[in-house]
């Protein structure tokens, strides 16, 4: 298993966001949480990433506890969850290339990469962009395309499609299906 999740309980002043959720994620397997706007999507997968520890229940991620070592769990996984984006002066190559060398690329592999995932994202006309300048959907691009460069097996995807034309939507399914035919997992809202 890749994901394990039992009892998991996140408490909010006002709200209970979690509540006893189990859940379990084999390699191979794509896993969609759904419910309508604050029911505890992103916080599942905040908590399941690390950066949310939960008030009840235990869950593993790539056989790492995640509330023993969320910054170990957070190295296995390629994550995008909307959070604030404090990159806005620098360029898409020059943070995609940053990220690249963050996830383990080879340096010399680097530009190569961070090339062909920029063409497969459609984010090469704003290569040289500050991401400060780029529309929502270019800036859901990019971030797409970080996570894309990830070594990892599991993908933690929090509303990957919004922000996104209806075009580049079919483009992004045809390559998570890449992703998962490769034994990649995926979890996403």
């Amino acid at each position: 298993m890749l994901v394990q999740a039992s009892g998991l309980v996140k408490q909010y002043p006002r709200v209970r966001a979690l509540d006893q959720v189990s859940l379990e994620i084999k390699e191979g397997e794509v896993f969609g949480l759904f419910g309508p706007n604050g029911a505890g999507k992103t916080t599942c997968l905040r908590v399941l990433s690390g950066l949310t520890q939960p008030d009840q229940g235990s869950a593993t991620v790539c056989g790492i506890d995640v509330r023993a070592a969320p910054n170990e769990v957070r190295r296995e996984l390629g994550i995008l969850i909307d959070i604030p984006f404090p990159y806005e002066e620098v360029t898409v190559r020059r943070y995609l290339s940053f990220f690249a060398e963050m996830a383990g690329v080879p340096r010399p592999d680097i530009p190569g990469k961070v090339e062909w995932t920029m063409s497969l994202l459609g984010v090469t006309p704003h290569a040289d962009s500050r991401i400060g300048k780029l529309s929502m959907g270019e800036r859901q691009r990019t971030e797409l395309a970080r996570v894309m460069l990830s070594t990892a097996r599991m993908l933690f995807l929090d509303e990957p499609f919004s922000n996104v034309d209806v075009s580049m939507r079919i483009g992004l399914r045809s390559i998570l299906r890449e992703w998962v035919s490769r034994g990649g997992s995926i979890l996403f809202t």
